[in-house]
């Protein structure tokens, strides 16, 4: 049944947004939406081409966009719009509301309506390789060791970091960071040049037990001994810092996502913290991987989608030409030249691939989704590779908590580690 989008709509600007204009897109927003109350529809169009122009691919500020070119009589940019939102939020919603009667009447609304119905196929590739029972722990980031055949998980709620052998089936407390004056534990790896070491980021997040306004945009990066969970060394910037994940190279040059600035960090042999790369398009940064031979570091922005980065030039561009539809990332990892990305911000959340060129770029033609609309992948965030294979945390339950903050523990889930087997047929 047709109706108006109000559920939809409900979402409006719950994502997480920073880096502003000065000319506030919700402001632009809010001066369009009272232009259409007055019948304006030209200052409606032009007021969310800008806000679209000052934050992209907002799924309510490109609805509002694709009405506007429709009741301005442009039809064909209303569809486009319609189509480009689709490939990252293909909600049913989008196209069952009443707001688009003169579009639904054209031939190209059936491609719409069969772009939904594809994304929304279920595919469940991967497996399930752990399970844990256990209401709070809230695992964000895991790292593999390779010498003892141990994982590593993190925890955002206690700012724990726990250690858990397969054949044993049990978590084991390894560190405390809380305990130490730090906070959530979130991403996690292992060093390659000193495997006693290991390297993780730890942020002030809303769902961390000791929250406080005050304490906000604390982040910082921890050099732990991997034998006794000593933290040898922490590393800070200044300013509000979210240091979310982090990769490190074969000559152990650690690199550092800030999902609050739009700021790659870097530790190098000088045992420094210091920016490596910037970008003005970006906008929340997340997951990082580094091609085979390290030419290239790829970072996942939220909102924008995947970009590269040559090592060698510092020369920064975005993978694909349709790059929205690798946005949401999450954890990216990268194998055998195929980059596998955690998206846990699209509708509804999936795992991508997609086949990279000698050039570093996204072959566009070869993007899957190996998972996609399954129900047990309620929120994918990060991931390690284990003898060729991605095993990943695939329901971290960011959705289990209360308006207070405190966790839903009646609610909270069984904890799921996936498992996507790399030796299948790639794209």
């Amino acid at each position: 049944m047709l109706k108006s989008l109000k559920l939809f709509t409900v979402v409006t600007f719950s994502l997480l947004s920073v880096n502003l204009s000065a000319q506030s897109y919700i402001q632009v927003y809010s001066e369009g939406q009272e232009a259409l109350k007055k019948g304006d529809v030209l200052t409606f169009r032009e007021s969310m081409v800008r806000a679209n122009e000052l934050r992209p691919n907002h799924p309510v500020i490109m609805y509002n966009l694709a009405k506007g070119y429709m009741m301005n009589n442009e039809s064909d940019q209303a569809l486009q719009t319609l189509e480009v939102l689709l490939h990252f939020y293909a909600s049913p919603a989008v196209l069952d509301t009443s707001d688009f009667g003169v579009l639904r009447t054209l031939p190209e609304w059936d491609k719409l309506v069969e772009t939904v119905s594809d994304i929304q196929r279920t595919n469940s590739t991967s497996e399930v390789a752990f399970e844990f029972d256990k209401p709070g722990f809230h695992p964000e980031g895991m790292a593999y060791d390779k010498e003892t055949g141990e994982f590593y998980l993190t925890d955002i709620r206690e700012g724990l970091i726990y250690r858990f052998n397969p054949k044993e089936a049990e978590l084991v407390l390894f560190a405390d960071l809380k305990a130490s004056g730090f906070w959530s534990a979130l991403g996690i790896s292992v060093d390659p040049v000193e495997p006693d070491i290991l390297w993780v980021t730890t942020a002030v997040m809303p769902q961390f037990s000791e929250y406080k306004e005050e304490i906000d945009g604390k982040s910082a990066v921890l050099k732990i001994n991997k034998k006794t969970g000593q933290i040898i060394n922490s590393y800070r910037a200044e300013g509000d810092r979210i240091f979310g994940d982090l990769t490190i190279t074969k000559g152990g040059e650690v690199y550092i996502s800030d999902s609050r600035n739009p700021v790659v960090f870097t530790i190098a042999n000088n045992d420094v913290l210091k920016v490596a790369f910037q970008h003005e398009k970006w906008w929340n940064l997340q997951g990082l991987a580094l091609s085979d031979d390290e030419r290239y570091l790829y970072l996942s922005d939220y909102i924008t989608g995947v970009y590269s980065i040559e090592m060698g030039t510092g020369k920064i561009q975005r993978l694909m030409e349709d790059n929205e539809w690798l946005r949401g990332g999450d954890g990216i990892y990268q194998k055998g030249g195929i980059l596998t990305i955690l998206q846990n911000g699209t509708t509804p959340k999936r795992v991508a691939q997609i086949r990279l060129d000698n050039a570093g770029r996204a072959m566009a033609e070869t993007l899957t989704f190996p998972d996609q609309a399954r129900a047990d992948l309620n929120e994918p965030t990060l991931g390690t590779w284990v003898n060729g294979d991605l095993f990943y945390i695939g329901n971290s339950p960011w959705g289990f908590y209360g308006e207070d903050r405190e966790p839903v523990l009646d609610k909270w889930p069984k904890l799921k580690i996936f498992k996507l087997n790399t030796h299948r047929e790639s794209p």
